[in-house]
C-alpha cells in the first residue's frame, strides 16, 4: 500500500511488457486489495493499478460523493486533482521511460 501520489493505492508491476495495464476502482466498501486477485486472473503478466476511493459514505471508502440514492455529481473533487490526472500520471511512470505505449481512454 503506498500513499506517494495523493491516493492511497497498491502498484503491482506487471511482468509482460506488451501487456496493458489494468485499473482496477473497488466499489463502495471496498479497498485497494479487493481487485488484486481479479485482475491478475483477467491479464496474468498486467501491471496492476489499485486505488482507493477517496470519498467516505458511512466510513465506507467510494470514489464519487453521492447526490441521492440513484445520481453521483460530475467532479466529487473541486479543488484537488482529478482520479483521471491521478491515474494518467500513475500508468504514465509505471513503464520504463515514464511513458506508457498504451492508451488510456478519457473518462467523462
Amino acid at each position: 500500500m503506498s500513499n506517494n501520489l495523493g491516493f492511497i493505492h497498491r502498484f503491482a508491476p506487471g511482468n509482460r511488457p506488451e501487456a496493458a495495464p489494468l485499473v482496477l476502482l473497488h466499489g463502495t466498501g471496498g479497498d485497494e486489495s479487493d481487485l488484486l486477485p481479479l485482475g491478475r486472473a483477467i491479464s496474468p503478466g498486467s501491471a496492476l493499478l489499485s486505488p482507493r476511493g477517496q470519498v467516505l459514505e458511512n466510513g465506507m471508502p467510494r470514489f464519487f460523493r453521492r447526490l441521492a440514492e440513484s445520481g453521483v455529481p460530475p467532479r466529487s473533487h473541486a479543488g484537488k486533482p482529478s482520479g483521471r490526472d491521478w491515474v494518467m500520471n500513475r500508468v504514465g511512470n509505471a513503464s520504463s521511460g515514464g511513458t506508457t505505449k498504451h492508451q488510456v481512454p478519457a473518462l467523462a
